[in-house]
Protein backbone atom coordinates (compact mmCIF):
# COMPACT_ATOMS: atom_id res chain seq x y z
CA UNK A 1 0.00 0.00 0.00
CA UNK A 2 1.22 3.48 -0.88
CA UNK A 3 1.77 5.62 2.21
CA UNK A 4 2.66 9.20 1.23
CA UNK A 5 4.93 11.09 3.56
CA UNK A 6 3.20 13.77 5.61
CA UNK A 7 3.72 17.36 4.51
CA UNK A 8 6.11 19.48 6.49
CA UNK A 9 4.67 22.50 8.36
CA UNK A 10 6.18 24.80 5.71
CA UNK A 11 4.63 22.81 2.85
CA UNK A 12 1.26 22.73 4.62
CA UNK A 13 1.36 26.50 5.13
CA UNK A 14 2.29 27.07 1.48
CA UNK A 15 -0.50 24.79 0.23
CA UNK A 16 -2.98 26.46 2.55
CA UNK A 17 -2.07 29.91 1.25
CA UNK A 18 -2.25 28.71 -2.36
CA UNK A 19 -5.72 27.23 -1.75
CA UNK A 20 -6.93 30.41 -0.05
CA UNK A 21 -5.59 32.49 -2.94
CA UNK A 22 -7.31 30.21 -5.46
CA UNK A 23 -10.62 30.39 -3.59
CA UNK A 24 -10.37 34.18 -3.38
CA UNK A 25 -9.76 34.48 -7.13
CA UNK A 26 -12.58 32.10 -8.02
CA UNK A 27 -14.94 34.11 -5.81
CA UNK A 28 -13.88 37.34 -7.51
CA UNK A 29 -14.27 35.77 -10.95
CA UNK A 30 -17.81 34.61 -10.21
CA UNK A 31 -18.66 38.08 -8.91
CA UNK A 32 -17.35 39.61 -12.15
CA UNK A 33 -19.37 37.19 -14.26
CA UNK A 34 -22.55 38.00 -12.32
CA UNK A 35 -21.88 41.73 -12.69
CA UNK A 36 -21.22 41.40 -16.43
CA UNK A 37 -24.39 39.32 -16.88
CA UNK A 38 -26.49 41.86 -14.98
CA UNK A 39 -25.17 44.88 -16.86
CA UNK A 40 -25.26 43.12 -20.22
CA UNK A 41 -28.89 42.16 -19.64
CA UNK A 42 -29.74 45.74 -18.72
CA UNK A 43 -28.35 47.11 -21.99
CA UNK A 44 -29.45 44.31 -24.36
CA UNK A 45 -32.38 44.67 -26.75
CA UNK A 46 -32.97 40.94 -27.29
CA UNK A 47 -31.85 37.51 -26.15
CA UNK A 48 -29.60 37.25 -29.22
CA UNK A 49 -28.05 40.63 -28.42
CA UNK A 50 -27.44 39.54 -24.82
CA UNK A 51 -25.86 36.24 -25.89
CA UNK A 52 -23.51 37.92 -28.39
CA UNK A 53 -22.22 40.58 -26.00
CA UNK A 54 -22.09 38.36 -22.92
CA UNK A 55 -20.10 35.72 -24.82
CA UNK A 56 -17.61 38.33 -26.05
CA UNK A 57 -17.04 39.71 -22.56
CA UNK A 58 -16.50 36.26 -21.07
CA UNK A 59 -13.99 35.49 -23.83
CA UNK A 60 -12.11 38.70 -22.94
CA UNK A 61 -11.76 37.45 -19.35
CA UNK A 62 -10.79 33.99 -20.62
CA UNK A 63 -7.94 35.43 -22.70
CA UNK A 64 -6.48 37.00 -19.56
CA UNK A 65 -6.62 33.69 -17.69
CA UNK A 66 -4.96 31.87 -20.58
CA UNK A 67 -2.14 34.41 -20.65
CA UNK A 68 -1.63 34.08 -16.91
CA UNK A 69 -1.72 30.28 -17.15
CA UNK A 70 0.99 30.35 -19.82
CA UNK A 71 3.19 32.48 -17.58
CA UNK A 72 2.14 30.55 -14.44
CA UNK A 73 1.57 33.81 -12.60
CA UNK A 74 -1.38 35.87 -11.41
CA UNK A 75 -0.34 38.86 -13.51
CA UNK A 76 -0.23 39.70 -17.20
CA UNK A 77 1.87 41.75 -19.60
CA UNK A 78 -0.07 44.80 -20.82
CA UNK A 79 1.15 44.53 -24.40
CA UNK A 80 0.12 40.88 -24.52
CA UNK A 81 -3.31 41.81 -23.18
CA UNK A 82 -3.82 44.49 -25.84
CA UNK A 83 -2.47 42.43 -28.73
CA UNK A 84 -4.47 39.32 -27.80
CA UNK A 85 -7.68 41.35 -27.78
CA UNK A 86 -6.94 43.01 -31.12
CA UNK A 87 -5.91 39.70 -32.70
CA UNK A 88 -9.23 38.21 -31.65
CA UNK A 89 -10.85 40.86 -33.87
CA UNK A 90 -8.46 40.17 -36.77
CA UNK A 91 -6.92 43.64 -36.50
CA UNK A 92 -4.13 43.93 -39.04
CA UNK A 93 -1.42 46.28 -40.22
CA UNK A 94 -3.49 49.40 -39.61
CA UNK A 95 -2.95 48.99 -35.87
CA UNK A 96 0.04 50.28 -33.91
CA UNK A 97 0.63 49.10 -30.34
CA UNK A 98 3.50 50.54 -28.33
CA UNK A 99 4.54 51.36 -24.79
CA UNK A 100 6.97 50.34 -22.05
CA UNK A 101 6.96 46.74 -20.83
CA UNK A 102 4.93 46.36 -17.66
CA UNK A 103 2.74 43.85 -15.86
CA UNK A 104 -0.66 44.19 -14.27
CA UNK A 105 -2.15 42.26 -11.36
CA UNK A 106 -5.13 40.14 -12.29
CA UNK A 107 -7.82 42.55 -11.09
CA UNK A 108 -6.28 45.42 -13.06
CA UNK A 109 -5.84 43.22 -16.13
CA UNK A 110 -9.48 42.12 -16.00
CA UNK A 111 -10.74 45.70 -15.65
CA UNK A 112 -8.53 47.10 -18.41
CA UNK A 113 -9.09 44.05 -20.59
CA UNK A 114 -12.85 44.64 -20.58
CA UNK A 115 -12.31 48.28 -21.54
CA UNK A 116 -10.03 47.31 -24.44
CA UNK A 117 -12.56 44.67 -25.51
CA UNK A 118 -15.41 47.20 -25.59
CA UNK A 119 -13.32 49.70 -27.56
CA UNK A 120 -12.32 46.98 -30.04
CA UNK A 121 -15.93 45.82 -30.54
CA UNK A 122 -17.03 49.41 -31.16
CA UNK A 123 -14.14 49.90 -33.60
CA UNK A 124 -15.12 46.73 -35.48
CA UNK A 125 -18.73 47.88 -35.84
CA UNK A 126 -18.36 51.62 -36.37
CA UNK A 127 -14.74 52.73 -36.15
CA UNK A 128 -11.18 52.19 -37.28
CA UNK A 129 -11.48 48.40 -37.65
CA UNK A 130 -14.71 48.50 -39.67
CA UNK A 131 -13.34 49.48 -43.08
CA UNK A 132 -10.41 50.52 -45.21
CA UNK A 133 -8.57 53.81 -44.83
CA UNK A 134 -8.70 54.19 -41.05
CA UNK A 135 -5.98 53.55 -38.48
CA UNK A 136 -5.76 52.72 -34.78
CA UNK A 137 -2.95 53.49 -32.34
CA UNK A 138 -2.81 52.15 -28.79
CA UNK A 139 -0.04 53.81 -26.81
CA UNK A 140 0.83 53.99 -23.13
CA UNK A 141 3.40 55.58 -20.85
CA UNK A 142 4.32 55.00 -17.22
CA UNK A 143 5.73 57.39 -14.63
CA UNK A 144 5.41 58.15 -10.91
CA UNK A 145 1.78 59.22 -11.47
CA UNK A 146 0.84 55.84 -12.93
CA UNK A 147 -0.16 54.39 -16.27
CA UNK A 148 -1.59 56.56 -19.02
CA UNK A 149 -3.06 54.57 -21.91
CA UNK A 150 -4.49 56.16 -25.06
CA UNK A 151 -6.70 54.52 -27.68
CA UNK A 152 -6.80 56.76 -30.78
CA UNK A 153 -8.70 56.05 -33.99
CA UNK A 154 -7.89 58.09 -37.09
CA UNK A 155 -9.44 58.43 -40.52
CA UNK A 156 -12.90 57.06 -39.69
CA UNK A 157 -15.29 58.38 -42.32
CA UNK A 158 -18.30 59.05 -40.09
CA UNK A 159 -18.57 59.23 -36.31
CA UNK A 160 -21.62 60.11 -34.25
CA UNK A 161 -20.15 62.90 -32.12
CA UNK A 162 -22.97 62.68 -29.57
CA UNK A 163 -24.23 59.08 -29.31
CA UNK A 164 -27.38 58.84 -27.22
CA UNK A 165 -27.03 55.17 -26.27
CA UNK A 166 -25.02 54.48 -23.14
CA UNK A 167 -24.20 50.80 -23.33
CA UNK A 168 -22.12 48.59 -21.08
CA UNK A 169 -18.83 49.58 -22.73
CA UNK A 170 -19.27 53.30 -22.25
CA UNK A 171 -20.49 52.86 -18.68
CA UNK A 172 -17.56 50.54 -17.88
CA UNK A 173 -15.00 53.05 -19.15
CA UNK A 174 -16.62 56.11 -17.59
CA UNK A 175 -17.84 54.54 -14.32
CA UNK A 176 -16.49 51.02 -13.88
CA UNK A 177 -12.78 51.81 -14.25
CA UNK A 178 -12.94 54.79 -11.84
CA UNK A 179 -14.72 52.56 -9.31
CA UNK A 180 -12.51 49.48 -9.76
CA UNK A 181 -9.10 51.15 -10.17
CA UNK A 182 -9.54 54.78 -9.18
CA UNK A 183 -8.84 55.58 -12.83
CA UNK A 184 -9.38 58.88 -14.58
CA UNK A 185 -10.97 58.28 -17.98
CA UNK A 186 -12.01 60.27 -21.02
CA UNK A 187 -14.05 58.94 -23.95
CA UNK A 188 -14.48 61.26 -26.94
CA UNK A 189 -16.41 60.63 -30.15
CA UNK A 190 -14.66 62.95 -32.59
CA UNK A 191 -14.69 63.37 -36.35
CA UNK A 192 -12.06 60.91 -37.49
CA UNK A 193 -12.59 58.38 -34.72
CA UNK A 194 -12.88 57.60 -31.03
CA UNK A 195 -10.19 58.78 -28.61
CA UNK A 196 -10.11 57.19 -25.15
CA UNK A 197 -7.58 57.92 -22.42
CA UNK A 198 -7.26 55.89 -19.23
CA UNK A 199 -5.01 56.99 -16.35
CA UNK A 200 -4.49 54.30 -13.69
CA UNK A 201 -2.78 55.14 -10.34
CA UNK A 202 0.60 53.44 -9.79
CA UNK A 203 -0.60 51.23 -6.93
CA UNK A 204 -2.62 49.21 -9.45
CA UNK A 205 0.44 48.46 -11.60
CA UNK A 206 2.28 45.40 -10.37
CA UNK A 207 5.67 45.77 -12.00
CA UNK A 208 7.56 47.87 -14.53
CA UNK A 209 10.41 46.09 -16.29
CA UNK A 210 13.37 48.15 -17.51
Amino acid sequence: MFNPEPLSPMESTHNGRALAEFQHRVKNLLAKIRSIARHTGGSSTSLEDFAEHFDGRLLALTRNFRAMARARTFDIDLEELVRDELLSHAAGERVRVEGPALRLPQYSADALGLAIHELAVNAMKYGALSGAGAELAVHWTMDEDGLKLEWREMGVAAVNAAPQHRGFGREWIEQGLPYQLGALTSLQFLQGGVICTIHVPPEHILEVRT
